[in-house]
């Protein structure tokens, strides 16, 4: 942290801290801040953090934002020391020119204001960037919750661009492995200092992955066609498949059918039942998101089975 302070900085304190970077090194942020709840100032080393994730500070949707430019010259004296500073020249200015860039943006939670500033030279970026917020006293926690678009709401984190980054490169491995791969890389869900230097879910891996042109383990020929007849045996049968239906989508002059499928063990029903249900149960059953996997889409159902116990706790 370099300071705390309610005002806005002023010009001269930035070319102060952005161009004379008349700062100590202990002032100087080597990660992005996060969680922040009262008015301070960070001072942020861009060689050490991605500039894409200075933005990511764990405190969810900022709704409204603003980015003004102003132009500035230096004059600089003998000993490279800021002599002058001049804006709104009409006349031929003197000194070096520079480019100030803020980035306003307010929180979906009224009270709430962060400022990022960045000091460039001929299109380069000055080591030092400066994020400020500005909160107000009676905000206790930000909402960081999202509309869903089904009539609720769910926790939002914007996940870091570098983390993406590195989803791409890792775009061999499945989507299991690169979460559990940049996860323990971040220290672990328990112990990593942001919520933003983890994946979200699988479908944020899919979705950073879908123009990436993965490299496939084996060729599995041409497209079969489907055996619905085996699909019927294995339902009259009733070890696994327990139900299908169909319905028809047309493609133009083409129509196709499509299965749906439930299929489960007559173990898992009797379990489910015996847990799962009554006014006291025991278990609760979870319903997971659809997975798009290859051609068909997955969707899971699981509970917690009572006769699996914690070794260290048994109530548990």
């Amino acid at each position: 942290m370099f300071k705390r302070m309610k005002r806005a900085l002023h010009l001269s304190e930035i070319v102060d801290i952005c161009i004379s970077e008349n700062v100590s090194p202990s002032e100087v942020c080597k990660q992005v801040p996060s969680r922040v709840m009262e008015d301070v100032v960070f001072v942020v080393d861009s060689k050490k953090v991605d500039m894409h994730d200075m933005t990511t500070d764990d405190h969810g949707i900022y709704g409204k934002h603003s980015s003004p430019s102003q132009k500035f010259w230096v004059l600089f004296s003998e000993k490279d020391k800021v002599s002058s500073i001049q804006t709104n020249v009409h006349e031929e200015p003197e000194g070096e020119e520079y480019l100030l860039r803020r980035y306003y943006s307010w929180h979906q939670t009224k009270g709430i204001k962060r400022t990022v500033m960045k000091v460039q030279k001929q299109g380069e970026t000055m080591q030092y960037v400066i994020i400020q917020y500005r909160v107000s006293k009676d905000i206790v926690k930000p909402t960081c919750s999202s509309d869903t678009g089904f009539g609720r709401s769910e926790t939002y984190i914007r996940t870091k661009p570098s983390v993406l980054q590195k989803v791409k490169h890792l775009s061999h491995e499945s989507p299991k492995v690169i979460i559990a791969t940049l996860s323990k890389e971040a220290g672990g869900p328990i112990h990593a200092k942001s919520a933003s230097a983890i994946p979200r879910d699988r479908r944020q891996i899919y979705n950073a992955l879908a123009k990436v042109d993965r490299f496939k383990s084996k060729n599995t020929g041409p497209n079969k066609v489907p055996r619905f007849d085996k699909l019927l045996t294995m339902m009259a049968q009733g070890t696994f498949v327990q139900d299908v239906s169909f319905h028809v989508k047309k493609r133009g002059a083409h129509s196709q059918t499509f299965p749906n499928t439930f299929a489960t063990t007559k173990n898992s029903i009797r379990w489910i039942r015996t847990f799962c249900s009554g006014q006291c149960p025991e278990s609760q059953v979870n319903i997971d998101m659809t997975y798009n996997v290859g051609p068909y889409f997955l969707t899971s159902l699981t509970f917690g089975h009572p006769m699996f116990v914690y070794k260290s706790n048994r109530i548990k």
